[in-house]
């Protein structure tokens, strides 16, 4: 892995904001069929001139809103960038940006294990105000502490 060039900090960041956004649109269009579904997962209120859209907490009479509520919000994103991460070595903003996550000893495709630490590490990361994302700017190698704990590499491909 001598000419490996690393993906940096914005590259990075790129990639994740074209996710972010992807998985939004996913995660809010399954909110809107729910919805249309007349299971009123949001009230809508006016606060002087803005208008504001909350989740409302009750109860639908097939499911508990709590627990279709966790599924969309935490374990559907999950799956989705595992999925993307395990079969194709990267999620599509990654990709957009030509970047791939590999096992940063063999320079191969990382183990399940390794991609689920990998996630674990963003969520923590995440909880830490994303302060240890930074250290993918200052690494010489660019991984963030997602990466360390993992055992993987950004790369291009």
């Amino acid at each position: 892995m001598e000419n490996t060039q690393y993906v940096g900090f914005w590259k990075r960041v790129i990639a994740n904001v074209i996710d972010t956004i992807l998985i939004s649109v996913v995660v809010w269009s399954i909110y809107s069929i729910f919805d249309a579904s007349g299971n009123d997962f949001f009230v809508e209120f006016t606060d002087g001139e803005q208008t504001h859209y909350e989740y409302n907490g009750r109860y639908s009479t097939d499911v508990e809103s709590p627990a279709i509520f966790s599924f969309i919000n935490f374990l559907l994103p999950a799956a989705i960038i595992l999925a993307c991460w395990h079969y194709l070595s990267a999620t599509i903003g990654k990709m957009a940006v030509k970047a791939v996550i590999v096992d940063a000893k063999t320079g191969g495709e990382p183990t399940f294990i390794q991609l689920v630490i990998r996630y674990i590490g963003y969520l923590i990361s995440g909880i830490l105000f994303g302060l240890p994302f930074i250290w993918v700017g200052i690494d010489k190698r660019k991984q963030g502490l997602h990466d360390k704990a993992a055992g993987t590499l950004v790369v291009y491909r």
